[in-house]
């Protein structure tokens, strides 16, 4: 029949404007989403231009399907309902209708189903628009350009020839390389490059680097990468630079938290060290020069970008003293210093707005946001590695001179004791997420859970350390691939 010949050649011309927009070569899916090659930064007139060219196709793919309303129903010249003729569709140019007096001719049942077709129609247009703002309000802070840009490279590489493998991530083998977690994925720094990753092992970023002695930090929007002893400090987003400062004297050390705050100690001419905070739109913010005879090891800024410590060693005679500086970053001089002793720092972070650890070789001192001592964890013998994130403290200490057994032990703010577990080895990196802490040895991996369970599994030489992706995966890093572990298992 005439209509079916007619449905056929409108089903063909549609398939074939679909077709036209997503199997032409280098173009694909980079007309709806330009931004999607990483190499070209994200500006906010290439941003509107982007999103009129998004809006003009969606449009143009709504025309090519043809409306029930459209296949029905039409007013005519007067006024009056009429049934369309089937070539009334997104491809006809000119529209014809059937007279008034055939209406009930045609069975009213049919009209009485598109109808309803129409009205589904609507409200599912409605029920996606209510999901995606609902959505949009729940993950507002996840809903950055960077993010979508990650979307968007992700989504290209899946039109052009598949996502790679997830569970694994692979990428140049070297001893020199340095890891951080970054959006559950992996950044890995050498001397001479920074690689970026996702949890797919699809490669955002790879730059050129000169370093000396690399190290890098990661929070939820930024990847750190600094040169200790050098001068030279960067930070970046999954495809470009977006801060980059090189200073006058060394870098001693630099913390960026999870918020974005930033702080840097450096060498500083007339002064032994100076400190300097930045905002998470990286201004600078606070300055502070500490005279000779004191030198500073380690800051940090609290979660909400108010407060600032600074671990702060006197020497003299007798040998050195170590001592806890708490700044207001609203005042020039800190509001309260506390005395640690002379046991020698190694690390020190803001557990929460109102909490500090404070790591060093034989305990763990837990501070408040007034520099009154909560409590104090000491450990057996000499400590390993530390990991402090999420308001809780990881350590692995020797038990033991000769390396034989060590002692991992999860702590919370307060610094009560979560969980305690005995390992066969020197344990040489730890982490922990949710109810769980990893410790990483020569021949083994151990989960040891809160709920007093504890998993073992087989581990190599050649894997150097272990991240925690989630609170349910972990990430066991070797030189040339990163492969993620559930923490639970089976």
């Amino acid at each position: 029949m005439i209509w079916q010949r007619t449905v056929r050649i409108k089903r063909h011309n549609m398939i074939t404007y679909i077709n036209a927009l997503f199997k032409r070569k280098k173009r694909k899916f980079r007309m709806f989403f330009p931004w999607a090659a990483p190499a070209k930064p994200l500006r906010a007139s290439m941003l509107y231009k982007y999103t009129v060219c998004i809006l003009l196709n969606v449009y143009r793919l709504y025309r090519a399907f043809p409306s029930p309303l459209k296949l029905c129903l039409q007013v005519d010249a007067k006024g009056k309902k009429g049934y369309n003729n089937i070539e009334n569709s997104a491809f006809s140019d000119q529209p014809r209708a059937l007279p008034a007096e055939r209406v009930h001719q045609m069975d009213k049942r049919l009209l009485r189903i598109r109808l309803w077709m129409v009205a589904l129609r609507r409200l599912c247009l409605i029920l996606c628009a209510v999901t995606v703002v609902a959505v949009g309000v729940i993950n507002i802070e996840e809903i950055t350009a960077d993010n979508l840009r990650r979307v968007a490279a992700k989504l290209d590489v899946t039109f052009e020839r598949g996502l790679p493998l997830e569970g694994y991530i692979s990428y140049p083998e070297s001893r020199d390389n340095r890891y951080a977690l970054f959006k559950g994925g992996l950044s890995v720094l050498t001397p001479e490059r920074l690689r970026i990753y996702d949890a797919a092992g699809l490669q955002f970023l790879d730059r050129e680097m000169s370093y000396r002695q690399p190290m890098v930090e990661a929070c939820r929007r930024f990847v750190l990468t600094y040169d200790r002893g050098g001068k030279q400090l960067n930070v970046f987003n999954s495809f470009a630079c977006v801060f980059s400062a090189a200073y006058d004297g060394n870098i001693l050390a630099a913390r960026i938290n999870d918020a974005g705050y930033l702080s840097v100690l450096t060498r500083a001419k007339g002064y032994n060290v100076r400190l300097t905070v930045y905002d998470t739109s990286f201004r600078e913010v606070y300055r502070r020069w500490y005279s000779e005879g004191r030198f500073a090891s380690a800051c940090g800024v609290s979660p909400d970008g108010a407060k600032a410590f600074v671990v702060v060693l006197r020497s003299d005679l007798k040998g050195f003293k170590a001592e806890l500086e708490l700044l207001d970053l609203s005042q020039e001089t800190p509001y309260a210093t506390v005395d640690i002793g002379s046991e020698y720092p190694f690390d020190a972070r803001f557990l929460n707005d109102d909490s500090i650890a404070v790591a060093g070789d034989g305990s763990c001192r837990f501070y408040d946001a007034k520099g009154a001592l909560i409590s104090q964890v000491k450990f057996e013998g000499r400590l390993l590695c530390l990991y402090i994130k999420d308001g809780r403290v990881a350590a692995a200490c020797e038990k033991d001179e000769g390396g034989s057994l060590s002692i991992l032990r999860l702590m919370d703010a307060r610094g009560a004791v979560l969980t305690e577990q005995r390992v066969q080895g020197v344990v040489k990196s730890v982490c922990t997420a949710g109810d769980y802490i990893a410790g990483l040895t020569d021949s083994a991996l151990l989960i040891a859970f809160t709920g007093k369970g504890v998993r073992e599994l087989p581990a190599a030489r050649t894997h150097r350390a272990v991240l925690a992706a989630s609170g349910t995966n972990i990430l066991l890093v070797s030189d040339g691939r990163a492969e993620y572990i559930e923490a639970h298992g089976k």
